[in-house]
């Protein structure tokens, strides 16, 4: 039985997630194409594919490079096991690269973030995770080869179930703390025996997602630009989203490093329940799921 309930649970936090039948073009995104000559000079691996390429300005002389996003398909033929950033000069006589991890539907942007006179690079992977969650790489050109630069760190955030259908989270970054009514998702949580006569039955900790989203926003006091980011945050599995928090990130080039903006913590308020269903699980399973959010996080 018990079983039984696990792969119910687990087939419901897939599917809330929006990532149950993922097809293979769904996986791919874009339409890769073979490598083309010309890219030899780069000594990449074999089995790779052009993913996208830009002619932008990326060291700084004011002339366009050529910039390509290019990925190794893995033995199944639907995951990017490796991608690459190549760069050559507008006068096609200096080559750099780089290599990130994989994933799939990687994406390739540009804009000032580092206070350079030039475009920098961020690449974006999914994870495919049950957590809607992406990797990101940001690389500028310096000292003539191709440098990795960090991204801001997620926001961190603690937080638990609370009492008459609430919970409470704060944002450790700013001590900023919020309290959230739930009483729109009653129904689904009653489901779940998460409550008894209002009052919690064990206490639920809050789960914080790492970056669903990272993406440039114009910065006009740099004329350059942010990295906005943004997380979700879930109650008692992760299809359950209660929040969003969104942090804006400025390079700092004196110091190094990335800091803070601002933050700010909207809820949501679709109960993860498509279905209508009432979903009774034991306290057993509670407690496993409670324990076990790294791997829920990770299906």
């Amino acid at each position: 039985m018990r079983k039984r309930v696990l792969i119910f649970m687990l087939c419901f936090v897939l599917a809330g997630s929006g990532l149950a039948g993922t097809g293979l073009a769904a996986s791919l995104g874009q339409q890769p194409i073979p490598l083309p000559d010309g890219y030899q000079k780069f000594n990449l691996p074999n089995n790779v594919y052009l993913l996208d390429s830009k002619r932008i300005d990326v060291t700084g002389n004011g002339k366009p490079d050529l910039v390509s996003l290019i990925g190794k398909k893995d033995q199944s033929g639907v995951y990017w096991e490796k991608l690459f950033v190549t760069v050559e000069n507008d006068a096609g006589n200096q080559y750099f690269f780089a290599s990130s991890g994989g994933g799939w539907n990687p994406r390739m942007s540009f804009c000032r973030f580092t206070g350079r006179n030039a475009e920098d690079i961020l690449v974006s992977a999914e994870t495919g995770g049950s957590g809607g969650t992406s990797d990101y790489y940001l690389y500028t050109v310096a000292e003539d080869k191709l440098v990795s630069m960090p991204v801001p760190p997620p926001v961190q955030v603690t937080g638990n179930l609370l009492d008459n259908y609430a919970a409470k989270l704060t944002l450790e970054n700013t001590q900023q703390t919020y309290e959230i009514d739930l009483h729109d998702r009653k129904h689904f949580y009653d489901g779940l025996h998460l409550y008894k006569a209002g009052k919690l039955i064990q206490p639920i900790s809050l789960m914080a997602n790492a970056y669903s989203e990272l993406k440039p926003v114009a910065d006009r006091q740099t004329a350059g630009c942010d990295l906005q980011g943004k997380q979700r945050v879930s109650g008692v599995v992760n299809a359950d989203t209660i929040a969003c928090v969104t942090s804006q990130w400025r390079w700092d080039p004196a110091e190094n490093k990335w800091k803070l903006v601002k933050e700010t913590v909207e809820k949501k308020r679709t109960a993860p329940n498509p279905t209508g269903a009432v979903f009774r699980v034991s306290p057993f399973l509670l407690s496993w799921s409670q324990k076990g959010r790294s791997h829920w996080n990770n299906i």
